[in-house]
């Protein structure tokens, strides 16, 4: 079985760039400019999988390119003891997100919201564990409907 990789991918349509626009944003607050200022035309990300396809984390900034997006990945991951984590509760519901920081820059984001404080906090555990040890996979995947 492979380990964690950190997969460079495309969005297909515009309805997964919102979707994934959106989860960033409720995170971060609505603040764009904490994610970077992405162009229409910036549809590469990546995303942080378990061994077993499980997705972990996230970019928090869509790129131009899938070069772009690789170089960031293998940054971030050959920075990953120096990220910074952070949990946030979205709502007045329990809706919580965690959020990775390297030098005041928000790198990486829960791929999901949790639940719960410590389901969110279990999932930083899982992430900074398997950041260090991921591969960065940088062939070109498209994401397309029903694919996740």
């Amino acid at each position: 079985m492979k380990g964690p990789r950190i997969i460079v991918k495309q969005l297909a349509s515009s309805r997964h760039v919102r979707k994934w626009r959106d989860h960033c944003m409720t995170a971060l607050g609505g603040a764009t400019d904490r994610f970077g200022q992405e162009s229409a035309d910036d549809l590469i990300v990546w995303q942080l999988s378990s061994a077993n396809n499980r997705p972990l984390a996230r970019s928090t900034r869509a790129y131009g390119s899938f070069e772009d997006a690789n170089d960031a990945a293998t940054a971030i991951r050959a920075h990953a003891g120096q990220i910074t984590y952070r949990s946030l509760k979205l709502t007045s519901r329990s809706e919580y997100v965690w959020i990775g920081s390297l030098d005041s820059q928000s790198v990486l984001i829960s791929a999901r919201i949790y639940s719960t404080v410590r389901d969110a906090r279990d999932s930083i555990v899982v992430v900074s564990g398997a950041l260090p040890d991921a591969t960065v996979e940088s062939a070109a995947r498209a994401l397309t409907r029903g694919a996740r």
